[in-house]
């Protein structure tokens, strides 16, 4: 029997053949028609092409490079060496012997806008070391406030360039001193409450330490303004008096009083004015209040006008009063006094602050009433 032994056949082989056969015309028939289309014509684009493959072959080379290069220092113990026997005159900061304590309180707990706040500051040096010089600067930490000007009052203290300077403080010396700080709004809609850093920087030598505390921030009081106008004629012309103009003496003449309040920033509470009517006056009857009530003593004379609260924002707070005038012949040729002793108050809710202020006396001059300005003065009968 015969045994036929055949030879298996390399599958794989035939494949890859096929598969490097198939590459090979996909090539040739993309290089044929790029050179038919493009380099026949155009001999340039061959060249400009063979360049970008080339740039592009380099820069893969350099990337490869730049990411297996690892390079080793040596002498590392020649440097340490330099290091150790170095002659070099610069010192390193030591602030292990410069040691200080601040601290710092409100003389006022609230300010009015235009007045400046004050701290009174207390600084010790608690280290070892006498301390040349102390820097101190102020940093108002909402960007709705500008800081002015600084100054200060008390010894051994000075402004320089806008800082608080200490000079000379010595170990376990203790130095008060009050910082006066003038700052701005600077948005109309700015928060009620001024708040500040204080940048403390010590030195002695090449010796420095530093410290930032917060200052005790400083509630901003309400911004209120009464006025107060007589007026024969309205602003549009309308007549509100009763009687002559110029005043006569013996002849009454009515005039209308105008009070107006204005608050803007925190809400305010038991809102009050108060005002003395002169000899010869009296309220002719007409009283018409946008806001509050009002009260009269006829013995003490006082006119008093109250309001229990007043918003913020918002709001018509307004009280108009008649006043009738009789001038007497003493008067004649003088202006005649129509309100006197004029006094307002409020409590601020936010601060809780005291609100006051006084408003000049009105007379028959009406400055206000620009129909009858100046003319003022009483005539005779």
């Amino acid at each position: 029997m015969s045994v036929i032994l055949r030879t298996p056949v390399k599958r794989k082989s035939l494949l890859e053949s096929k598969v490097f056969n198939y590459m090979f015309k996909r090539i040739n028939n993309w290089w044929q028609s790029r050179q038919n289309r493009f380099y026949r014509r155009h001999h340039w684009q061959l060249s400009i092409e063979i360049v970008l493959i080339t740039l592009i072959l380099l820069l893969t080379a350099i990337v490869l490079l730049l990411y297996t290069y690892n390079p080793v220092i040596d002498g590392g113990d020649y440097l340490m060496h330099r290091a150790a026997t170095s002659t070099s005159t610069s010192t390193a900061i030591d602030e292990t012997n410069l040691d200080f304590e601040a601290g710092a309180e409100l003389v006022s707990d609230s300010i009015s806008v235009g007045d400046k706040a004050e701290w009174r500051l207390h600084f010790k040096n608690t280290g070892d070391t006498a301390i040349e010089q102390a820097d101190l600067s102020v940093d108002l930490t909402s960007a709705a406030f500008n800081l002015k000007d600084i100054n200060v009052e008390g010894e051994g203290v000075a402004v320089i360039d806008n800082s608080v300077r200490l000079q000379d403080i010595q170990a376990g010396e203790n130095r008060e001193f009050k910082i006066i700080a003038g700052w701005k709004a600077a948005k109309t809609d700015y928060p009620r409450t001024l708040s500040a850093d204080l940048a403390i920087v010590v030195s002695a030598g090449m010796n420095r330490s530093q410290k930032v505390i917060s200052l005790p921030p400083a509630k901003i009081n309400s911004v209120l303004s009464v006025a107060v106008g007589a007026y024969y004629h309205s602003p549009q012309g309308d007549q509100l008096g009763i009687g002559p103009i110029p005043p006569v003496a013996g002849t009454p003449t009515t005039y209308w009083l105008i009070f107006k309040a204005d608050n803007a920033g925190n809400d305010l509470k038991n809102f009050v004015v108060t005002a003395r009517l002169p000899r010869g006056v009296e309220l002719s009857g007409n009283e018409s209040l946008v806001a509050g009530s009002y009260s009269y003593d006829s013995e003490s004379r006082r006119l008093i006008w109250r309001v229990g609260e007043i918003k913020a924002v918002g709001g018509d707070y307004i009280a108009n009063f008649g006043l009738t005038l009789t001038p007497s012949s003493g008067q004649v040729g003088q202006k005649a006094l129509l309100l006197e002793n004029i006094q307002y108050s409020a409590d601020d809710v936010w601060t809780g602050s005291l609100l006051s202020g006084k408003i000049n006396n009105i007379d028959t001059s009406l400055p206000d009433d620009r129909f009858n300005n100046g003319q003022g003065k009483v005539l005779a009968e």
